[in-house]
């Protein structure tokens, strides 16, 4: 305990704050690159080093790990990197990818990723976002009850502003996959959809960060940058940029 505290003591800021690092290992690196290669952004050079960078941290049995600290790989982290290395280097990336398939498989499959949505992972949206799963599967959270006012205001009260954020990306995103809004554009003009973007887009804009982020979160950020994109915004819009 007098170590502990000591250590405690000697981290803590001038303001009296303390700071904790947060790091989720490679999840964050392998989303963002599918995010930005969906839109349209991806360099190849950035699309090479990052596939070299994700290749170098796998593991003998194929998988990632959640996190450093981690003791076996993590399902979730495991396709996403799957996703990010299809889209930047696949041929390069031929065998890691296999391991990487051959663990998933051995996991349940793509079909357990899916499963895993509805616990809040969002792996399988960077596969549909990097073509590896047929988008007509995806779960797809209702519109409606984000545009009542009474369940709204009671969301609002009970959840963190990032939860609505990511729920309303998510949404955004399948429909758009699924092909429900067409390939590009806003979305079509029944009056649920419409209003449904307008409204994301508007929470959106009220949280975003000046440095482009949301909650200061590269796993959010990677999420809503895409929903932008499905939700019409074009490609020079600020908030897509």
């Amino acid at each position: 305990i007098s170590c502990a505290q000591e250590m405690l003591w000697r981290d803590q800021h001038p303001d009296g704050s303390w700071e904790s690092l947060c790091d989720m290992g490679v999840a964050p690196t392998a989303q963002v690159l599918v995010a930005l290669h969906h839109v349209g952004a991806l360099s190849p050079e950035d699309a090479a080093e990052g596939a070299r960078w994700l290749r170098d941290r796998q593991e003998p049995d194929g998988s990632y790990r959640s996190h450093p600290t981690a003791t076996h790989g993590d399902l979730g982290t495991t396709a996403s990197v799957w996703a990010a290395l299809h889209v930047c280097a696949a041929q390069d990336s031929a065998e890691s990818i296999a391991a990487a398939c051959a663990y998933v498989d051995r996991q349940g499959g793509t079909q357990t990723v899916i499963d895993a949505f509805a616990r809040g992972d969002p792996a399988v949206v960077f596969l549909a976002l990097a073509g590896l799963v047929e988008p007509a599967n995806l779960p797809c959270p209702p519109m409606l009850p984000a545009l009542l006012p009474p369940l709204v205001g009671f969301m609002e009260r009970r959840f963190h502003s990032g939860i609505l954020m990511v729920s309303g990306a998510l949404t955004l995103i399948v429909h758009r996959l699924r092909g429900d809004w067409g390939a590009d554009g806003a979305p079509p003009r029944a009056e649920i959809a419409r209003r449904f973007a307008a409204e994301t887009l508007g929470l959106l804009a009220t949280f975003q960060n000046r440095d482009g982020s949301w909650n200061a979160n590269t796993v959010q950020t990677a999420l809503i940058l895409p929903a932008l994109r499905a939700a019409g915004l074009p490609p020079g819009h600020p908030m897509v940029a």
